[in-house]
């Protein structure tokens, strides 16, 4: 018991390091198109994350989303963890619009003990005010670790013999995180930053470090109009 407590919290560590998965855009902007962007974040240590996503026009304009992450360190693919979903505009009343995602994510955490793999999901909200040079709105997101894959090391096997290979579905290893997004928009370019708080899924604990910070640029290339 002492052994799969201790992989969870290393693993439940390293989920809390990626729940900065929302990629910030300008809602304001009317052209369709490609989005490219990179981001760098704070939270448990630096994570570096680049992606894509797809924007739609229209009364209810909607994003598809891709992205790939990794802590700072000195095996970067040790670690990583990409996000795939959709965000979309439920609200759209002047400048304020109201937004919401949801994604599928994929993790991997490997150490000298154990490699672990994971499933899960995340939603998150928004609302705020988008103009076209510049936007702020509130957030608030829930990411989950749905499955776990441990596979241990022979030397953590060699000191517990009876530890178990296989899936497992964790108890615990949900966040809130709430908190605000903001950014300034020229040209094809826009300079994005979120910051917030987070709490464990119980509501009663915080990790270690209980906020987020997140620096990003954004760069689009609107799509040709077909004749």
């Amino acid at each position: 018991m002492k052994a799969r407590a201790f992989c969870t919290l290393y693993v439940c560590v390293y989920l809390i390091t990626n729940t900065l998965s929302a990629q910030t855009i300008n809602w304001a902007n009317p052209q369709k198109g490609h989005v490219v962007n990179a981001n760098i974040g704070a939270n448990y240590g630096i994570i570096y994350r680049v992606g894509y996503g797809y924007k739609t026009v229209g009364r209810l304009p909607l994003m598809a989303t891709l992205s790939f992450s990794v802590p700072s360190g000195d095996q970067l693919f040790d670690d990583f963890a990409t996000h795939y979903g959709l965000e979309m505009v439920f609200l759209k009343w002047r400048h304020i619009r109201g937004t919401a995602a949801i994604q599928g994510i994929y993790r991997r955490f490997r150490n000298d003990l154990v490699t672990a793999k994971n499933f899960g999901a995340g939603l998150s909200v928004s609302l705020g005010v988008y103009k076209l040079r510049w936007f702020a709105a509130a957030e608030t997101g829930f990411d989950k670790a749905i499955i776990t894959h441990f596979q241990h090391s022979d030397v953590y096997e060699e000191e517990f013999p009876l530890v178990k290979n296989g899936w497992y579905n964790p108890a615990t290893g949900g966040n809130f995180n709430y908190g605000l997004r903001t950014g300034l928009s020229f040209k094809n370019n826009e300079l994005t930053l979120r910051l917030g708080s987070i709490v464990n899924e119980d509501f009663k604990s915080k990790p270690m470090l209980p906020f987020y910070l997140q620096l990003g640029f954004n760069y689009s290339i609107a799509s040709r109009a077909k004749h």
